[in-house]
């Protein structure tokens, strides 16, 4: 197939393959490789001139198609002569034990805990326990005369309001008849 001479191509490094798109301009090849960054500004990605990477690219208009860099050959022949470099070895053989040294002496076991103040706790609030309930039991009655409250409220809003709209009526009415007397 020709290789068509209208489009240009443009490849970025993807690993061990080339992203390469056949487009006409550098923000299509971006859009087909779907980036949202300006390859080009950062040096990642580059215009092709290379005869041999344009064919394919062009023969697939606008889509990023993968071609490798190198053979596995290529790559295999790439790398250094000889057996790698040897590794510092760790090694983990245990320090020599000195017969003659006595053991490290350690720490005497903490004596056992005494359930004394626990014990003493639980009284102190098995004793306070029945204080609380004896005060709880005088605020009941209070606290029903509290709760009572808000209804008392609500009925003296009630009758007040009524009795202020009778007395601005009766004010209302005065006010009309003496306005009515003077003439």
């Amino acid at each position: 197939m020709a290789c068509q001479q209208n489009l240009k191509i443009f490849r970025t490094p993807t690993r061990f393959h080339d992203a390469c798109v056949a487009a006409p301009s550098r923000e299509a090849a971006l859009e087909a490789w779907g980036s949202g960054h300006d390859l080009f500004a950062r040096g990642v990605a580059e215009q092709v001139a290379d005869e041999a990477l344009m064919c394919e690219p062009q023969a697939h208009h606008g889509k990023a198609i993968k071609l490798l860099r190198s053979t596995v050959a290529e790559r295999l022949a790439a790398l250094p002569d000889g057996p790698p470099p040897p590794t510092a070895k760790h090694t983990s053989s245990p320090a020599p034990v000195d017969p003659a040294k006595p053991k490290r002496n350690l720490p005497k076991p903490k004596p056992r805990s005494n359930r004394e103040l626990q014990d003493r706790a639980r009284q102190a609030l098995d004793k306070a326990k029945p204080r609380y309930e004896a005060k709880r039991a005088d605020m009941k009655p209070r606290a029903d005369e509290l709760a009572r409250e808000p209804a008392l409220e609500k009925r003296e809003k009630t009758e007040l309001d009524k009795l202020s709209r009778a007395h601005d009526k009766a004010d209302a009415e005065y006010q009309r008849r003496m306005r009515a007397w003077r003439g």
